[in-house]
């Protein structure tokens, strides 16, 4: 049951990889900027907003509560987007291991990318060390509960 839980839940923290290229394809010139802009905002704003949520939620009802919350938001999300986003077929035909051996060749002619690739892994990583080990310091040396905890990340969200 964990397993097909976990492998459920991965699956659905894959929107953001696809919903941005998909806004991207949507609108063209200086709309499709703000468009994936906008896109990345809320992007960034949930996943920073996530955590004291999910803390509020555990507070109150537990943490399988956070499961079930999760849950339904996913459940929701997925109903809305099959109904309101258009139906679409990429141009190109490549099934999804070519699409990854393709990167070779974009990791090889442009520099930049591998570099900033590196620079966002680590950023990544030392946010979630952060946030792995935040909790554990604010609740176990400073005697905050869950929601105090939450409420610390959320003067992160604001920032």
């Amino acid at each position: 049951l964990y397993l097909f839980a976990t492998a459920l839940l991965g699956v659905s923290c894959a929107a953001a990889q696809v919903i941005i290229p998909l806004v991207a394809h949507l609108f063209e010139g200086e709309r499709q900027g703000r468009a994936v802009a906008s896109v990345m905002a809320i992007v960034l704003t949930a996943v920073t907003v996530a955590r004291p949520a999910a803390l509020m939620i555990a507070d109150v009802a537990g943490w399988r509560a956070v499961y079930a919350a999760s849950l339904g938001i996913v459940a929701i999300l997925a109903v809305h987007l099959v109904l309101l986003l258009p139906q679409r077929k990429p141009a190109l035909d490549m099934r999804y291991a070519g699409v990854l051996r393709s990167m070779n060749a974009v990791f090889l002619a442009q520099r930049e990318v591998p570099r900033r690739a590196l620079y966002q892994a680590s950023m990544f990583a030392a946010f979630n060390i952060f946030w792995v080990a935040a909790p554990i310091v604010l609740t176990g040396q400073f005697g905050l509960s869950k929601a105090e905890v939450a409420a610390f990340a959320l003067v992160g969200a604001a920032g």
